[in-house]
């Protein structure tokens, strides 16, 4: 029997309600699998699973992260900013990206982005939290 869904589960569960993190370069250093996608939008919520269809992101500790998916490849800079802010940039230096993690442990991590609203007008709030994980293998 696949355990994967139920462990899913549990790790978004555990995100939800977490405080601040101290982030460092160590801390996002490795191979990250996207596990799934959760949006909200204006109070509508969608999760995604990508069952080992979601996007690969390695990070170096030279500031470099590639992202892989369905043999692209895109590359960019990282860098953190504050206690807990992931900022990626275009090898041109234009922000690609920004990032609240919410979690990061030695084996997941998720990432809060910010998304701008439909519409005019108050009381929007709309965002994507990216839930990755480092397999096994990426482990040794």
């Amino acid at each position: 029997m696949d355990h994967r869904p139920v462990v899913l589960f549990l790790f978004l569960i555990g995100c939800q309600n977490t405080g601040t993190v101290k982030l460092e370069v160590a801390d996002v250093v490795g191979v990250w699998h996207a596990d799934s996608l959760y949006s909200y939008e204006n109070g509508f919520e969608l999760t995604r699973p990508y069952v080992d269809t979601g996007p690969t992101y390695t990070y170096t500790e030279s500031g470099k992260v590639s992202e892989e998916k369905n043999r692209l490849k895109r590359e960019f800079l990282y860098e953190i900013q504050g206690l807990d802010s992931l900022v990626l940039k275009t090898p041109y230096g234009d922000t690609a990206a920004l990032y609240q993690v919410l979690q990061i442990s030695q084996t997941n991590m998720a990432l809060k982005k910010s998304k701008k609203p439909w519409m005019r007008g108050k009381n929007q709030e709309m965002y994507t939290i990216l839930y990755l994980s480092k397999r096994e293998e990426d482990l040794k």
